[in-house]
């Protein structure tokens, strides 16, 4: 009996977030750059059970607030929100800040690069 606890506490040790999942838990927040508009207003929310909420306003264009939820993984700092109806979106987590990436998983270059960061709050 003692066995099968102890096999249990270690399974459940393994399989729950390892600890850099656990390092970029929080709220984010920042305004990237849009083509068609002033800017897009954007928050993500990343929790301990690895899901996300994405919340997405483009200022100027529509007073509607798109969001969008689903689940995270953390790899070598990059965190990948999945589930999302266009694809997943890829951030870097760096400096206790997220940093989109391109849909490669490149970080974004050239003058506007700075504007990609979203802030943890």
């Amino acid at each position: 009996m003692r066995n099968i606890l102890f096999l249990s506490v270690l399974l459940f040790s393994f399989f729950s977030c390892s600890p850099q999942s656990e390092s970029v838990i929080g709220k984010y927040k920042g305004t990237i750059p849009c083509a068609d508009c002033s800017g897009i207003k954007t928050g993500i929310v990343l929790t301990k059970d690895s899901t996300f909420m994405l919340t997405s306003e483009y200022m100027g264009k529509s007073d509607r607030i798109k969001m969008e939820r689903g689940t995270f993984t953390v790899e070598n700092n990059v965190v990948k929100l999945k589930g999302r109806k266009h694809g997943a979106f890829l951030y870097l987590f760096a400096n206790g800040n997220l940093q989109q990436l391109d849909l490669k998983g490149n970080k974004i270059n050239g003058k506007m690069s700075d504007m990609y960061i979203l802030e943890r709050q």
